[in-house]
């Protein structure tokens, strides 16, 4: 009989947070074109990077550095990174159980960082973080690389449309983040007055 072992995925990188919080024409105007936090927080007591009324982002930023190790307790049984990943779709065919996830190959809808119809002025917040940016628990016997595969998303700005990793897989299940006890080191921070 073999025994299911609880392996920690840890992904290591830039973390991206950013977040919208709509604010209406008033205040767009009290606030101008360049306020500081304390001007957003004066004017909007409630304001809260991390809990905005429009949408809210915290997951692994896609780039260079962004890499990858699986841990069997205190033991380092694989480091890879993103191009070790199986695609989502060769993985589907692999395991057709995670057809059955809700949206397996969507990512969560979170919004623009572009003004819109529906949107058209808010505050843009957004965070870059380096360090130990994420943390999946895997169940498995024995962990292979090319059981996982992942959805990844993006978010629309002006001038740019960052790619963050949103969803793992490993065989047919879908992984769960894990909350991070360490916050990583912060590289930079904006707020912007999107309209």
């Amino acid at each position: 009989m073999f025994k299911i072992k609880k392996m920690i995925l840890k992904i290591y990188g830039n973390e991206f947070v950013a977040s919208a919080h709509d604010i209406d024409s008033k205040q767009l105007t009290q606030l101008g074109n360049n306020p500081s936090q304390d001007e957003i927080m004066n004017l909007i007591p409630d304001y809260d990077v991390s809990n905005t009324n429009y949408f809210f982002i915290n997951r692994p930023l896609i780039n260079d550095i962004l890499s990858f190790e699986v841990y069997d307790g205190e033991e380092n049984v694989w480091k890879g990174n993103l191009d070790d990943f199986t695609d989502i779709y060769d993985h589907g065919d692999n395991y057709p159980e995670i057809m059955d996830i809700d949206l397996w190959d969507e990512q969560d809808e979170y919004g623009d960082a572009v003004a819109w119809d529906e949107h058209p002025q808010f505050i843009y917040y957004e965070e870059i973080n380096k360090g130990l940016v994420g943390i999946v628990k895997i169940d498995c016997e024995n962990f292979d690389p090319e059981k996982l595969s992942c959805v990844c998303g993006s978010l629309e700005k002006d001038d740019d449309e960052p790619e963050f990793l949103d969803k793992i897989y490993y065989e047919q299940n879908l992984l769960q983040w894990i909350p991070l006890e360490d916050e990583p080191k912060n590289i930079s921070t904006l707020f912007s007055i999107i309209s």
